[in-house]
């Protein structure tokens, strides 16, 4: 039996939708994070207690959390567009169809196992 070299309209369609549920949570939660960090007020001439530098470092968390979440948006959406172009699924590297329960739990996925395994 010849190895399958592509998925089926039906199996995109379903990577379409884990994708874009995936990246509505991640732009919500990018908000979210967002919203928490501006929340918390800081001095403006530095840090008088600690408390202060607490709720600095706290800041911080949150908006790391807030720039992880949008690049992990981002690349979902770039994934969306290899939907679009039919590149979709494909190992960047060595050609051959990334396995369907990758991209089921990372549909992001640019590279196949083994080939990520290598770098």
């Amino acid at each position: 039996m010849a190895e399958k070299t592509k998925y089926t309209d039906a199996e995109i369609e379903e990577f379409r939708l884990i994708i874009v549920e995936k990246k509505q949570e991640a732009e919500r939660l990018a908000k979210e994070f967002k919203q928490e960090a501006d929340d918390i007020i800081l001095s403006p001439v530095g840090f008088k207690t600690i408390e202060e530098a607490s709720e600095a470092a706290s800041k911080k968390e949150l908006i790391d959390k807030h720039v992880k979440q949008l690049a992990f948006a981002s690349s979902l959406n770039f994934a969306l567009m290899r939907i679009d172009n039919e590149h979709y699924g494909h190992c960047r590297d060595c050609g051959k169809l990334i396995p369907k329960e990758r991209l089921r739990v990372a549909p992001h996925s640019t590279q196949c196992c083994d080939c990520k395994n290598l770098n």
